[in-house]
């Protein structure tokens, strides 16, 4: 397959971008950086994590009445690859770098793998302290390679603050030039009705209707000159949380959150005020912006307000 790549780049005349390649971190170096960011009771929390509700075994260990009664979201059999060969390039920044050549890439933007565990993290601290270890590791481990990797901040948006914070830290001091975030967060809405003691979540989409004014992060996004890249899915929404069939809630995942941000961007004003700044959607395909783009069309020729007047 490596060799089938390289030869279709020979024939090409334009530059090949792999524009979200992933790579698997190694869990013993992060835990050194998170220690270095955080100290010890940092990694403890995130290794208990790790071991926690989302974790393989106890899904495994229940029987589906448990699982059904609880909804307990059904994990991936398998998300990594199991031949060494093949797996220790993705984990090694020289030997993803040595390996280019061979998988027909000129440049890669790198996504985290692990780190897409971090925005589903509930402790503010413990989420901050994870999201800065990721990015300090990223920028020391793969800044020997970065004429051909572009590795991805993690710039988490669970409020304002800690998005502004984090993009100037990652940009201004850490010299990363790619930003990750999450265009979609579950929040709590305890004013919802539900079982006693439990606190249902809506999805705010951040720039319609959400309970933070997320505009002085856009501005922030123009002063210094990112383009933001959504890679926020929908697995654990309401009509993705399957206790049987992993596939059907990964179906599509990426497409319904990438509509579901751009959607209130638009709807929000947000691309009116800041027509300069652009905004990066991940693994959902192009199907959802065509179905998104005909609606809002078709919805203007309808809706507006001067066929309401007519």
């Amino acid at each position: 397959m490596t060799q089938q790549a390289a030869a279709v780049r020979k024939q090409l005349n334009h530059p090949v971008v792999d524009a979200d390649g992933h790579w698997l971190e190694l869990f013993p170096v992060f835990f050194e950086f998170l220690d270095e960011t955080a100290g010890p009771s940092a990694v403890d929390g995130f290794r208990t994590l790790l071991k926690g509700a989302g974790g393989l075994a106890r899904w495994y260990g229940m029987s589906d009445a448990e699982r059904l009664r609880i909804r307990a979201m059904r994990p991936p059999a398998w998300a990594f690859p199991f031949k060494a060969r093949i797996r220790t390039p993705s984990m090694v920044p020289g030997l993803y770098y040595d390996s280019l050549d061979r998988w027909g890439i000129d440049v890669a933007l790198i996504y985290p793998s692990m780190g897409l565990m971090i925005p589903g993290v509930r402790e503010d601290d413990l989420r901050r302290a994870l999201v800065r270890a990721y990015n300090r590791m990223v920028a020391e481990l793969f800044r020997p390679y970065r004429d051909r990797i572009i590795p991805a901040a993690i710039c988490l948006m669970h409020t304002p603050e800690e998005a502004m914070e984090e993009a100037d830290y990652a940009v201004r001091t850490l010299g990363l030039k790619l930003l990750m975030i999450n265009g979609t967060v579950s929040r709590p809405a305890m004013g919802m009705p539900g079982a006693e003691g439990s606190s249902p979540a809506y999805v705010d989409n951040l720039a319609m209707d959400s309970p933070f004014d997320y505009e002085p992060v856009w501005d922030a996004f123009e002063r210094l000159k990112v383009s933001p890249t959504n890679h926020a899915g929908s697995v654990g929404w309401a009509d993705r949380s399957s206790p049987s069939s992993f596939v059907a809630n990964h179906l599509g995942h990426f497409a319904q959150g990438n509509h579901s941000f751009a959607r209130a961007l638009f709807m929000g004003g947000v691309t009116q005020r800041h027509p300069d700044l652009n905004f990066g959607f991940l693994e959902g395909g192009v199907g959802w912006a065509c179905s998104l783009f005909a609606d809002l069309c078709g919805h203007w020729s309808k809706r507006s307000r001067p066929f309401v007047e007519e």
